[in-house]
């Protein structure tokens, strides 16, 4: 009952993160397409002298995503799936042992 869980838990939680996970790389090719005006109190690592929001420094992109509440809800999930994989295979190996 255990390995159900665990595989319930892990497929839930894998199909969240792609969810959650093609937000981000939504709200990164939004980023791009923004004004400068909008994405300019963003700049930590870019330049003053760059033109669109296209140009902005990797480093500066991740960190503008960290705004958005998703992002942390992906992490978690992430988390999650990672820890009820690592308890599914552990459990197998358990019933599999004599």
């Amino acid at each position: 009952m255990k390995r159900i869980f665990y595989a319930l838990l892990a497929l839930v939680s894998a199909v969240f993160a792609f969810v959650t996970g093609a937000y981000v790389v939504y709200f990164t090719a939004q980023t791009a397409i923004l004004p400068i005006e909008a994405c300019r109190p963003f700049f930590i690592f870019t330049s003053d002298s760059v033109q669109t929001c296209g140009q902005m420094h990797t480093a500066d992109a991740v960190l503008a995503q960290f705004r958005s509440p998703l992002v942390y809800l992906f992490l978690a999930v992430l988390v999650t799936t990672a820890v009820s994989l690592t308890l599914l295979i552990k459990s197998r190996k358990a019933g599999a042992a004599p």
